[in-house]
């Protein structure tokens, strides 16, 4: 089943019409009501998204339109004098502005429309002319419903009754409940909205029977949504609210109505809002996550069939001005996914500004006015106000001639009509009734020149169109409405390629966060052939250089046919060499030198794997801290690695170190393995040498230095690189070893053999003896490398000795307690010094 269904309700603002006899001037800046100005309402009709006449009831947020008329001929109207027309309240006005009121190009005064009233102003040019009449037209929005038969519009002073449409009455916007079958609305499209809002409504009930899932159960109703030209999805599925930018509303998903009645938000793209009626959930996926116009709605939850349910989604303008463009009309179409069915849905909008101005046609003659319109894939492109010159070719009823009709000026034959896109030209003349007017256009009359192909303008009158041109009767005092529509296409296939010139900090031949974009760098761009390359506009596309980001482009190329490239060949900038070439995928590595496209055979491809990668000439140092744990000054396996060690880079003069891109050296810290380096560093000079001061960790001294070669020894406080001289050179003998400041106890077990308690050479030594060590605490000690000292015995020399113990502070003292060995009893105590006694 097919449903296409839109409704819209565009602003399309007042239409005032000057009837006079004579003309016109400059309007005077104080309005004074003539009341004994006449004013009538001829027509009061619903109106859909492009002004067409919709028959039926208005109801709430509906467009509606006035058809009225002025007669000031009995009112003596002075320049000043101004008549009115107040909105009832259950209408307003869907923008405030000031419309000038022209005639033959001429400005006649200006209508103002402010507070749900027209206030129209005659200018100074109006003096001395009587027989001031007029018509015109003012659309608006339904804002209120009511019962009511009539509303009363306030007709310059006098209340007015006017019957509504489809025999009285406004309802609400939906009406009663009905289970809705899928329909898709668009919002009203003002002058100055930056987005369209767009919207499906449906019921489950009312979707195909082989559409997956039963209602009431969770299921997923899933659309594909495309936009026609001139608008683009919002990527970030929010934006602000017209007319309240504070604001910020979501794409969202809508219990909208039930038969109770009832209205409901219930989720939105990041999460359910409400569960009252079931948890629901909201997903769009767009085919271009920078330009989406294509989306895939998929909308999940338990849809009940006693409840209608809206989508609700923006798209912003794409043009120029990031408004609506003039003339254009904004289209969308969304097909249910999952169906064998093709079930779709669409709806379209445009805003045109209808402020036309039709002249006195005296019984016997009348006009006609063009609506000039836009269309095709390329109508952004189109500046905004762009003219055309319009022939107007005629042909008087019954062979007769200009003489037959006296007083009437005739034109040039044919007669050129300037018409502007999105706006209403009437022509600034009358014909006899009868006269066969034909009327063709050279779109080669664009005024600016647009970079699109035209297709054959189509005319439109009595609501049959035509292509090239078209052939119309003057009526009787009626000004007979036509439309040409534009259709403006893609000049060429067009296709682009880039995008990225950047300094590899890390020199790994890989786009990442650590790199540095290059402004300034020229790229040229060559074709299959080899040479110079011509854009589909006809230009010769010149060498380009990277901005400030480092991204360059080279846009409106031919498309290509399979097997073509392109060809980009970079200049290296100044002072550095290209990095590792193809290290990972096209999308993030490096060519060298020239790098060719891919693909491009379609419009609107883009090639950007085109990327250069560059490395400044360097030197490095570094690299190691460590525990030096058996105190010998040199690295190997009984090492530890000391972390978080501060090292400062100094250069040749002593100063801090600026790197190669510019960026200045900072202090840095060893990692978990002891390692540290600088990197990035400008070569030396001959001679040159660049110095690493170390912090000393806490609780470290310096081990000793100078013990073996640069590559295994260590430094004490700083260190003087070697070499350097070269691009790419790494000295890595900038080290440092650690030790922890230790003491230690000890050291003698012996027989005192002729019992003096003083060692000599009578003695003999105790082996096997056991002994303990306790701190100032009385509790078992910790040695400076972490590990418990345990008790010792002594040796075949009788001597032992407990290393590696902690400083103590002053005043603290270790305990050496001895276990007497069997068969044995301590010698006498403190005889002697204490390096000969016994304790």
């Amino acid at each position: 089943m097919s449903h296409k269904v839109g409704r819209a309700w565009l602003a399309l603002a007042l239409a005032v019409s000057l009837i006079f006899s004579t003309l016109l001037g400059v309007a005077s800046a104080n309005a004074a009501p003539n009341q004994r100005i006449v004013v009538k309402i001829t027509e009061l009709v619903r109106v859909g998204s492009t002004g067409e006449v919709v028959p039926g009831k208005l109801r709430d947020q509906n467009g509606a339109r006035i058809r009225f008329t002025y007669d000031a001929s009995a009112a003596n109207p002075q320049p000043g004098d101004s008549f009115s027309i107040g909105l009832p309240e259950e209408f307003d006005l869907y923008e405030n502005k000031t419309v000038e009121l022209r005639y033959n190009n001429m400005v006649a005064g200006e209508c103002q429309l402010a507070n749900r009233s027209v206030t129209c102003t005659f200018n100074d040019t109006i003096r001395g002319h009587t027989n001031i009449s007029g018509e015109g037209e003012l659309t608006f929005r339904v804002n209120k419903t009511t019962d009511a038969k009539t509303v009363t519009f306030d007709l310059n002073g006098t209340k007015t009754a006017v019957p509504l449409p489809g025999g009285g009455g406004i309802d609400t916007s939906l009406g009663p409940f009905r289970q809705m079958a899928p329909t898709k609305w668009i919002g009203t499209i003002l002058e100055k909205h930056n987005h369209i809002r767009w919207e499906i409504i449906f019921n489950p009930s009312k979707l195909p029977d082989d559409h997956e899932g039963k209602p009431n159960a969770v299921r997923q109703v899933v659309w594909k949504d495309k936009l026609t030209a001139g608008q683009v999805f919002v990527p970030k599925k929010r934006v602000p609210q017209e007319g309240n930018p504070g604001v910020i509303v979501p794409y969202e998903l809508v219990l909208l109505n039930q038969r109770n009645g009832g209205y409901e938000r219930l989720a939105t793209t990041e999460g359910p809002l409400s569960t009252k009626y079931g948890t629901f959930g909201l997903k769009f996926d767009f085919n271009d996550p920078a330009r989406p116009t294509e989306a895939t709605i998929t909308a999940t939850g338990p849809f009940n069939p006693d409840h209608n349910y809206l989508i609700r989604y923006y798209a912003k303008f794409d043009s120029a001005t990031g408004n609506p463009i003039p003339g254009l009309e904004y289209k969308n179409r969304a097909t249910l996914q999952g169906t064998a069915s093709e079930t779709f849905v669409t709806a379209s909008g445009r805003y045109v500004d209808t402020f036309k101005v039709t002249i006195t046609m005296e019984k016997g003659f009348g006009g006609f006015e063009v609506l000039k319109l836009l269309g095709g894939e390329a109508a952004n492109d189109v500046a905004v106000g762009t003219k055309f010159t319009t022939s107007v070719a005629w042909k008087l009823p019954d062979g007769k001639s200009a003489a037959d009709y006296p007083g009437w000026n005739a034109p040039a034959n044919p007669v050129p009509l300037e018409v502007t896109l999105g706006k209403t030209t009437t022509y600034p003349a009358t014909f006899p009734v009868g006269t066969e007017i034909t009327l063709t256009e050279d779109t080669s009359s664009a005024n600016p020149a647009s970079p699109v192909t035209w297709g054959d303008p189509k005319f439109t009158v009595d609501r049959k169109t035509t292509a090239k041109s078209a052939t119309f009767v003057i009526k009787d005092q009626v000004s007979v409405p036509v439309q040409i529509q534009n259709i403006a296409e893609r000049a060429k296939e067009k296709v682009s390629v880039g995008d990225y010139v950047w300094f590899d900090v890390n020199a790994d031949g890989i786009q990442d966060d650590t790199d540095k974009p290059i402004p300034g760098v020229t790229l040229t761009l060559t074709g299959p052939n080899g040479q110079q390359v011509t854009d589909v506009y006809g230009n010769e596309v010149a060498p380009v250089q990277t901005g400030p980001d480092g991204r360059y482009s080279f846009d409106n190329l031919p498309a290509l046919s399979p097997g073509q490239k392109y060809t980009v060949t970079v200049t290296p900038p100044a002072g550095a060499k290209p990095t590792t070439a193809g290290a990972t995928d096209r999308a993030k590595d490096s060519s060298t030198g020239f790098a060719e496209s891919e693909g491009l055979t379609e419009d609107g491809q883009r090639d950007e794997t085109l990327d250069f990668g560059f490395v400044k000439p360097s030197v490095s140092v570094g690299d190691y801290v460590w525990f030096d744990v058996n105190k010998d000054g040199r690295q190997d396996d009984t090492d530890r690695p000391i972390a978080d060690v501060t090292l400062t880079l100094t250069g040749p003069d002593g100063q801090p170190v600026t790197d190669v891109y510019g960026d200045p050296v900072a202090p840095t810290t060893t990692d978990a393995r002891g390692h540290y380096t600088f990197d990035n560093l400008p070569v030396l000079a001959a001679g040159q040498k660049y110095k690493v001061t170390v912090s000393n960790p806490k609780g470290y001294i310096p081990t000793t230095p100078g013990q073996g070669d640069r590559a295994k020894d260590s430094s004490t406080g700083f260190a003087e690189s070697e070499g350097l001289t070269q691009d790419g050179q790494r000295d890595e003998t900038l080290d440092f070893g650690f030790v922890r400041p230790s003491v230690s106890v000890g050291d003698y077990v012996f027989i005192d053999t002729n019992h003096d308690g003083v060692q000599n050479d009578g003695d003999k030594p105790l082996k096997g003896v056991t002994l303990t060590l306790t701190g100032p605490d009385g509790q078992p000690v910790t040695d400076v490398n972490g590990q418990p000292v345990a008790p010792t015995q002594t040796d075949d020399q009788g001597h032992y000795s407990f290393d590696h113990l902690p400083v103590l502070a002053a005043g603290q003292k270790y305990k050496v307690t001895v276990t007497a060995p069997e068969g044995y009893i301590p010698t006498k105590p403190g005889v002697g010094a204490r390096d000969k006694d016994s304790s």
